[in-house]
């Protein structure tokens, strides 16, 4: 990797030379954690109290995590994390060892069983 590589890299992109109209309107997607009301500028110094807002930490911590599983108390910031979760609540066990007679809910439970009994 060259420094002329580099800042090819950021003229391409817009960043080097400064150059706003780099991206148009039509570039953007919407999305629901982009397109949010930005608060902060109005609460980031406040406390909760000062905000009127019981539980602050916990609305904030919300927003990060918008997918909330519907057996339990779990959140997650992607919905591809949640619908991943949700097989721990299942009874399906998709994932089963070649080497051995074990099955498993998670590919990742899966993984961790062949790398420890070494079932290479």
């Amino acid at each position: 990797m060259t420094v002329e590589n580099i800042a090819s890299g950021f003229r391409v992109a817009g960043i080097f030379p400064f150059n706003p109209d780099v991206f148009g309107p039509n570039d953007y997607v919407e999305s629901p954690v982009t397109d949010r009301p930005n608060t902060e500028a109005t609460t980031a110094n406040a406390s909760p109290a000062a905000t009127g807002v019981a539980g602050a930490a916990d609305d904030d911590y919300d927003d990060e995590r918008p997918f909330a599983c519907s057996s339990c108390t779990e959140r997650f910031a992607r919905a591809y994390t949640l619908q991943d979760h949700m097989t721990v609540h299942s009874d399906d066990r998709d994932y089963k060892c070649t080497k051995c007679t074990r099955d498993f809910k998670q590919a990742a439970s899966l993984w961790r069983h062949r790398r420890d009994a070494k079932h290479f």
